[in-house]
């Protein structure tokens, strides 16, 4: 009620209803949101999850789009759409989305880094490694990046040269559980159990800050 605007206060309303079981007052809260906000992005993607968490992905699918029509020259909510099409392991609508914010923002590292993630993820090995040639130079020093360059390697069947990346980048990013944990992926990949096992122990530590990450 004293700021109409704000994006976090309705989501968090709506999410205490949905724990209530009070879907309508719920969605009725985004609704309202979105209309005093109608470029508030993680309103649209806060009432589309609940649409998906009730079974009803055609209106979930139709929020999404009413977003895209929104904010066309949008990079950020297409990024937004993309991220949500990946918490539902749905690759070919996320790397649309995601080629659709690279259009827009062709120099941002950020998308490229989501976009080669989802290449890996899905075995496209090819345009993976046009990707990656194109963030070695962009970004060289970039931790994610030279993560990612690394599991192209190990896709590419080149495991040794993998962990000799990833054991340089543990070295320069100690607290980076992706790197530990790519590093163990590596290890098991070599047949050196004990080491991934190592690696893996050190990934998990904290598991709460830990990402999703594939096995």
């Amino acid at each position: 009620a004293l700021d109409p605007k704000s994006t976090q206060a309705p989501i968090d309303l709506a999410n205490l209803y949905q724990l209530q079981n009070h879907l309508p007052e719920s969605q009725q809260v985004l609704q309202d949101a979105v209309n005093n906000n109608p470029d508030g992005i993680p309103l649209y993607i806060a009432w589309a999850s609940i649409y998906n968490s009730q079974g009803n992905k055609d209106e979930a699918k139709a929020l999404l789009q009413k977003l895209q029509n929104q904010l066309p020259n949008s990079s950020e909510a297409a990024v937004a759409i993309g991220d949500f099409y990946v918490s539902l392991n749905q690759a070919d609508e996320a790397l649309n989305e995601y080629r659709r914010a690279l259009s827009n923002s062709p120099k941002d590292i950020e998308i490229k880094k989501r976009i080669l993630d989802l290449y890996l993820l899905t075995n496209q090995t090819q345009p993976a490694a046009a990707l990656d040639q194109d963030l070695m130079k962009q970004a060289p020093k970039d931790v994610l990046a030279r993560i990612g360059h690394a599991r192209l390697l190990m896709a590419q069947g080149n495991v040794t040269q993998a962990i000799d990346q990833l054991q340089e980048i543990v070295a320069d990013a100690v607290d980076s559980p992706q790197a530990h944990y790519f590093l163990a992926m590596a290890y098991q990949q070599n047949g050196s159990l004990e080491r991934a096992a190592s690696e893996l122990q050190i990934a998990l530590k904290d598991s709460t800050e830990l990402p999703m990450l594939p096995m």
